[in-house]
Order: C-alpha cells, then structure tokens, then sequence
C-alpha cells in the first residue's frame, strides 16, 4: 500500500509552491525552482493528508492576493454550494429553512444571505448534534470537537478531514505571514482539561504531518504556575509563542519579577482582547513582534489575523462570510456591529449565519500589504465580556483592563461581576503597595462603574478555573445573545 503521494499530486505540489513563492513576480524563477527542489525528497514522504494541507496552504497563499471582485466571485461559488448541501444533507437546516418557507436556491451572491435566517448557538445545541451533521457522513473518519464552553454553552460538532485540512492551511498562512518556517519552534498556550484527560488528537494531528507537529511543538496549560511556565520557555527557546495575552502579560510579569529572559521572534495573542498596555508589555518583555488573531472552533479556527503591518485583521474570506450586523442591519464600513459568519469549507456541520456574539467594526478600505481580503478592526469580543453597571451602561473588558493596568503595585487581578451586578476586584498587591493602590483602584472603579457597588479585596493568589479560557473580566450578568 502505498503511503507517499501519487507522481501527479507530487507534480501539483510542485507547482503550488511555485505559484505562492512567486504570486506577484516579486521573486525569481530561480528561487522559487529552488524552493521547490528543496522539498523535492520531502514530499516523496509526505502522507496524502499533508499533501492536502500543502495544496489548501499554497492555494490560500496564491488567493490572498486576489482582486476584491475575483475574491467576491470566489465566495459566491463556494456559498451557493454549501447553502445547497446543508439544505439536502443536514435535518437541522432542511427543517429551518422550509419552516420559514426559505428557498435556499435563491441564495446566489453575498447579499443574498440575507434571506436566510440567523442562527444562534442556544438553536443549534437544542437540535442535537445529529441533525446538524449531513447525512450520510462516515463518523468514524471524524473527530468530535467542542467549543470552549466559556460562554456558558460548550457545543459539540464533527469535524472530518477536509475541515481539518482548512483549518491547518488558514493557520500555516497566517504563520508564514509572519514570518515562521518548517525548521522553527512554536510554544502555544491552550486550555486544561477539567479531569486531566488527554484530548482526543485532531485528524490532522496524526501522521507525518502530526509528527511534524509534535516536534516542532511544545504546549502550556492554563494552569502551569507563571515562574514554572516561564522557565521552560526560557530552556526551551521558542521562536513563536501562541496564546491568551492574559496569561502572557502573567508570564512576562513572572519573567520580569525573577530576572529570567525569555527572548522569542514572534507573539500570537487569541481567544481575549488584547489592549495596548499589554501589546507593549509582553512585546517589550519577550523581545518579540506581538500580532492579534481572531478565531472560533465552531466556523472552522482562524477567523482573522493581525496584517503584518499592523494596519487591521485579514478576514480569511476563502473560507468564510463574515456579517457585522446592528439590529438585523448591515453596518456601514466604520461601524461597530455583532459579528455572524458563516463557513464556506464545513460540509460534516454546517455553520450558516451564526451568531457569534462578538462585536467588530468592519473596513472597506485597501490594506497598505496589497492582500485583497476583506479586512476589520476592533474587535470588541464577546457581549459576555462586558460588566453592565447600576443605570445601564456597558462597560467592555478592554477599558477596564486598560484601566486598572495603569495602577502600579497589582502584580495580578480579575474583576466579577455578580447576578446582583456588584463587583469584586480581586487583586495580588505587590509590598508595600496596599495603601496606593486600594486608593487607585477605588478611582479607577468609580470612574468605569459610577455608583455600582464594589469591593476591592486583596488576595494570594487569583484562581483559574479548570477546564477553561484564561479571563481576566468575567460576568454573571451579560449572557451572550449566541445563547
């Protein structure tokens, strides 16, 4: 049986790496040739779902530099077919849809979308995990994967082969963006399992693509002490560091606090906003360039990425349709609106204008780097992280981190806010420090919350919970609208 990839597939590999070394003419015939006689010996060893991510990875490398229309074309052909498909093969939307009498044939162009009905996580959780997936799927050619549950509702969906491939290509794009190559090391910081299970690997982490993976790897959890995480960064070396910029400004502070340097290329903050304070604290700490990624397991991982010129977030628009939406109306470029997406490569589970409850502002402007994708900035996050005050008023979890970061002496916090909408404070004071900054923070309090009731307490050690997204703001009050 044969392991490698067929000659053909070889040869199309060949030329998709010739296309995405030389998509503009930029680089010569020359090097690109010799890029490719680089990987010659490689790819006769590459197992065939790698050479599938190779394929997704150099078509996404060729496309992102597409005109606006010929990208408009390309979305409309992927949406009119997967419409098509959840509507034939998936009970959940066949039932929706001839419920409300919707006729997902009509369904041509980008703003025919919005014809269709909007779907919350709340609607798709209470279906059941069968009748979203299409039928007829091999289910065990598929991986069960889940949400996060950190909004209170943990989503259970299939994930086959070909979504995995997508999701390893829109992240291999973003990686190479800036800067990262095969021989490199990445440290990403992610999520512990409540009961200490060892997560069900991904289908796309088997084989030699897994195995390229788990050495050029290496994992932190949430719960690993700062000194402790810190130094096996340092004993490590990794060139690119990934995770929440929480828990790194935690590490940078630990780094800092005990004289160990951790110097790393480049940093990947996701899964919580990431304010200036922060950028310019672990930025500075690390040494590194800091980027901001915006990505959601259920629509298929990365969503948008930082442009390496800093100028916004490239929305991966191959692969999605994104909405930004006040009201059920579409907001002007510019304009702060709940995100909703809908994935053009899930076919096992379908995802169609999904709500997100995350906030954006989207941008019809061009970006400075000549990528024709579609871009947006400010991403707010999750309704859920907002703190909801005494007359009303929302307060986002970004103005109060970028607050309280500014008072000298915390060397941890978390704010909660309470069903009664109180709020506690819950902070780690260097010493010496106590009187100045329960004097600061009760005027940083009064000036982001009025007259709500809050409790600054000091505390040893800030819990994380299990089993969770490292968050700094966190409150029973603001559901969010996907629920």
């Amino acid at each position: 049986m044969k392991t490698g990839p067929l000659p053909r597939e070889r040869l199309a590999i060949h030329f998709a790496l010739s296309r995405a070394f030389d998509h503009k003419g930029l680089q010569s015939q020359f090097i690109s040739y010799s890029v490719v006689l680089a990987f010659k010996s490689f790819l006769a060893k590459m197992t065939p779902l790698m050479c599938e991510i190779l394929r997704a990875w150099t078509s996404l490398e060729h496309s992102q530099w597409y005109e606006k229309p010929k990208l408009v074309k390309l979305r409309e052909n992927k949406l009119s077919r997967i419409v098509e498909h959840a509507y034939r093969t998936v009970p959940f939307y066949r039932r929706l849809y001839e419920d409300l009498g919707v006729d997902p044939g009509k369904v041509k162009r980008l703003s025919d979308l919005a014809k269709l009905p909007l779907v919350t996580r709340k609607r798709l959780q209470e279906a059941g995990i069968e009748a979203r997936t299409a039928i007829g799927t091999d289910l065990n050619a598929c991986t069960m994967q889940s949400t996060s549950g950190t909004s209170g509702m943990r989503l259970h969906f299939y994930e086959d082969q070909t979504s995995g491939v997508w999701s390893d290509a829109l992240n291999l794009r973003l990686l190479w963006a800036y800067g990262y190559r095969p021989f490199q090391r990445l440290c990403r910081t992610r999520v512990n399992d409540p009961c200490g299970r060892v997560p069900k690997p991904k289908i796309s982490d088997v084989g030699l693509w897994g195995f390229v993976r788990r050495h050029g790897m290496k994992q932190i959890l949430y719960n690993t002490e700062p000194a402790e995480a810190v130094l096996a960064l340092a004993d490590w070396r990794p060139d690119i560091i990934f995770g929440n910029p929480a828990y790194l400004r935690l590490l940078a502070k630990s780094a800092k606090t005990n004289g160990v340097k951790v110097k790393c290329k480049t940093i990947i903050t996701a899964g919580q906003l990431l304010d200036n304070s922060t950028r310019d604290f672990i930025g500075k700490t690390f040494q590194a360039e800091v980027y901001d990624h915006y990505g959601l397991e259920e629509v298929g991982g990365s969503v948008a990425w930082e442009c390496p010129t800093h100028y916004g977030y490239h929305v991966n628009d191959e692969c999605l349709i994104l909405e930004f939406l006040r009201d059920g109306r579409t907001v002007a470029s510019g304009e702060e609106g709940e995100i909703y997406i809908t994935s053009l490569t899930r076919t096992v589970a379908p995802i169609i204008r999904y709500a997100t409850g995350d906030i954006g502002v989207p941008l019809d402007h061009d970006c400075k780097c000549g990528r024709g994708l579609s871009l947006l900035k400010n991403i707010q996050g999750r309704i859920m992280d907002y703190v909801i005050t005494q007359d009303g008023k929302w307060v986002p979890s970004i103005s109060i981190i970028s607050a309280i970061e500014e008072i000298q002496g915390i060397e941890q916090y978390k704010v909660l806010q309470n069903e009664d909408r109180t709020i506690q404070v819950l902070v780690m004071i260097s010493n010496g420090m106590e009187s100045q900054v329960f004097g600061e923070a009760r005027q940083v309090c009064l000036d982001l919350f009025g007259d709500t009731p809050v409790r600054i307490l000091k505390v040893d050690r800030v819990e994380h919970a299990s089993g969770t997204k490292f968050r700094i703001v966190e409150s029973a009050l603001t559901k969010s609208p996907v629920e």
